[in-house]
């Protein structure tokens, strides 16, 4: 006796359960779970190399306002918005995740130290260079940007972390 079995909708009901855990539903990044994943596994390969990366970390700056005063379908738009901005200026190797309400956070994989300031000024230009539309109302979008430098002596991704925020 032969039986066969069709596992293929159950292949995708898997398959959407990963996605689901390591994505955020909004925007459709990396979420914080899975970018503590890569940053952990990041300052593992750094300390094997001499090479250096860096993690930026965005913060947007008036969020509350436009949410309070547009209302929460604004503020998704915005961080929809805000998402596609930051992905258009990342290069292949990198990591863009969004880690809190609106905040973001970068890892920047073996960026030479001179080049750094430059990535990050690229994302603050990205925010700037067209404001936001909603509701007949047009909102200038900036974003306050930190960023820490990781290499073989980055002690913890939570040191990197905070290195970021402090930066901020």
């Amino acid at each position: 006796v032969v039986a066969f079995r069709d596992v293929s909708v159950r292949k995708l009901l898997e398959e959407e359960l990963k996605w689901q855990a390591n994505h955020d539903p909004l925007t459709k990044l990396l979420n914080r779970k899975y970018m503590e994943e890569h940053l952990e596994q990041e300052v593992q390969r750094l300390k094997r190399s001499d090479e250096s990366s860096a993690l930026v970390y965005v913060d947007l700056d008036r969020f509350k306002y436009i949410n309070d005063t547009a209302g929460h379908t604004a503020g998704d738009r915005l961080l929809v918005e805000v998402a596609e901005r930051l992905s258009g200026r990342l290069r292949i190797s990198d990591s863009l995740a969004r880690i809190g309400g609106d905040e973001y956070a970068v890892i920047l994989r073996n960026i030479r130290q001179d080049a750094i300031n430059a990535a990050s000024d690229q994302f603050r230009q990205a925010l700037e260079e067209l404001p936001f539309h909603y509701g007949g109302k047009h909102y200038v979008i900036s974003a306050t940007i930190g960023v820490a430098i990781m290499d073989t002596n980055t002690v913890s991704p939570g040191e990197a972390m905070a290195n970021a925020d402090i930066a901020c």
